[in-house]
């Protein structure tokens, strides 16, 4: 309870009980004993007034305006005494490793634990990963991406070991797909988006740095692993 906090409505103010000394201070006791006895709080202490506070914008228009709530603060040292008592049972009845809403307490180390027990490195072993989705070419896509990155730390890398999946019709599919697509991509139409004069040798070179499979032929083979590709101006943003 701070000095120079606003009254409420009868109109007594904090410093009132912080400087009543011991006379009040026994006052007081005895009747928040007799209110916790009783289990009756007098009725005029659930009011309060409200006071509107001005922010910005024109006073004439209440939505400029918050208003704040003042009650009595009897009441709220009555409030502050049964949260005390609250909050002492609670802490007894609840697992030291609970950090969320405790004083004292906070859940970065927690986070900080979860982190790096899932995080997957090179030494990780028996790691399962499930894709689910709504779309199943989007599914498919995931599963390829997923399955062409680990890959590259298998035992043998670059292979990965297929599963026949059969579907609720009864149909039967071979999964990861790890198919590879043929897009063909026009040398002019990537110099008129471009403004540029690149030569088919030139644009070759460069997508084959850039992983891609390309040949002096009327189309290009895309990886697996690029999904992204769906249009030649996917290529050309590459």
């Amino acid at each position: 309870m701070k000095r120079g906090r606003a009254a409420g409505p009868d109109g007594l103010a904090p410093e009132i009980f912080k400087d009543g000394g011991p006379i009040l201070a026994i006052t007081l006791t005895n009747i928040l004993t007799k209110i916790w006895e009783s289990d009756v709080i007098p009725s005029d202490w659930s009011q309060s007034l409200i006071v509107p506070i001005y922010k910005k914008g024109s006073k004439s228009f209440c939505d400029n305006h918050r208003g704040i709530s003042l009650t009595n603060i009897i009441s709220k040292i009555l409030a502050s005494i049964i949260i005390r008592c609250l909050t002492k049972t609670r802490e007894l009845q609840t697992r030291e490793d609970q950090a969320g809403f405790r004083p004292g307490h906070g859940c970065i180390d927690h986070i900080f634990t979860i982190r790096e027990h899932s995080r997957i490195s090179t030494k990780t072993r028996n790691v399962f990963i499930e894709a689910t989705g709504t779309d199943l070419h989007k599914a498919i896509v995931v599963l390829d991406t997923l399955i062409t990155m680990f890959s590259e730390y298998c035992e043998e890398p670059f292979t990965a070991e297929s599963v026949e999946v059969i579907q609720h019709d009864g149909s039967r599919f071979l999964y990861p797909r790890l198919d590879y697509r043929d897009e063909v991509v026009s040398i002019d139409y990537i110099n008129r988006q471009l403004g540029t004069n690149i030569s088919e040798t030139e644009v070759i070179n460069l997508l084959n740095r850039m992983g891609f499979t390309c040949t002096t032929v009327s189309s290009n083979q895309c990886k697996d692993s690029t999904s992204d590709i769906l249009t030649p101006g996917n290529v050309l943003l590459k």
